[in-house]
């Protein structure tokens, strides 16, 4: 699952509508889709205001000598590129 289709699944989780979203990150709810559909790729800014709204935070962890970005309740630096690293609510961490 790559960060889109994760940050998606969190607010599916939290029963948000697009709109919902979008109001909250300061977005407009066509700017969600778009993200959401992969229409646009969106500025990293975009993604770290989604993801706190959600609860989340984007992260960067070292694999092998290369930045892996995902998204965790930690705080943390982030990367424009995902690979190997998820998604982890609160719940999660330990």
């Amino acid at each position: 699952m790559n960060l889109i289709a994760e940050l998606q699944a969190a607010r599916k989780r939290q029963g948000l509508k697009q709109q919902e979203l979008a109001e909250r990150a300061g977005l407009s709810r066509m700017t969600v889709q778009r993200i959401e559909s992969g229409a646009i790729d969106p500025r990293l800014s975009t993604l770290v205001e989604m993801a706190r709204v959600l609860g989340l935070t984007l992260v960067t962890v070292a694999s092998e000598g290369t930045a892996a970005t995902g998204v965790s309740a930690a705080a943390g630096p982030a990367q424009a590129s995902f690979s190997s690293a998820g998604l982890l609510g609160a719940a999660d961490q330990d």
